[in-house]
C-alpha cells in the first residue's frame, strides 16, 4: 500500500494510544478494587440521593450518593463512581460497599462490575490488535 508516512503514522499511532488508555484505566481500576478488598471494611449504605454526570450528546450517567456508618460511629457520604447508570438510582434503596478505613469516603461497590472492567481491557486489546494490523498494511512490501 502507498500511504503518505504521515498518514500512516496517525493511523497507527491513535489506535496504539487509544488502546494503551484503556488497558491503563482497566488495570487502574483492577488495582484500585484489589486493594479495597485487601484492606477495605463492609458497611451497608442508604442512597440518599444521585449524582449526575453529562458524558457528551445529551447522555447522563446517574451515579449513587450514599451514607452509612463506619464501625466506628463515623458517618459517612460518599459517591459510588463504579454504579453509574443512564437512569437514577431509587432513593431509600440500600447497597453493599466497601470502603477504605483511612478515607472513608473512598467508596466501591462490595462486589466490584467485573464485566465493565473486562470490556475495557478487551477494547484496550482491540484497539493494540488493530493498530498492529494497520502498521503490517502499511509496510512497503519487499519483493524477494
Amino acid at each position: 500500500m502507498n500511504i503518505p508516512p504521515a498518514a500512516g503514522a496517525f493511523v497507527v499511532a491513535v489506535p496504539v494510544i487509544v488502546g494503551l488508555a484503556l488497558l491503563a484505566v482497566a488495570a487502574r481500576s483492577w488495582r484500585r478494587s484489589r486493594r479495597l478488598v485487601a484492606i477495605g471494611e463492609k458497611a451497608t449504605a442508604a442512597v440518599i440521593g444521585n449524582e449526575d454526570k453529562s458524558i457528551g450528546e445529551g447522555r447522563v450517567v446517574y451515579r449513587p450518593v450514599v451514607r452509612f456508618t463506619t464501625r466506628t460511629g463515623v458517618e459517612v457520604t460518599g459517591v459510588v463512581t463504579a454504579l453509574g447508570r443512564n437512569r437514577p438510582h431509587a432513593l431509600d434503596s440500600w447497597v453493599e460497599v466497601i470502603f477504605d478505613p483511612e478515607n472513608p469516603a473512598e467508596v466501591a461497590p462490595a462486589s466490584p462490575p467485573t464485566t465493565s472492567l473486562a470490556v475495557t481491557a478487551v477494547a484496550g486489546l482491540v484497539f493494540l490488535g488493530f493498530a498492529l494490523l494497520a502498521y503490517q498494511l502499511i509496510q512497503p512490501s519487499n519483493p524477494s
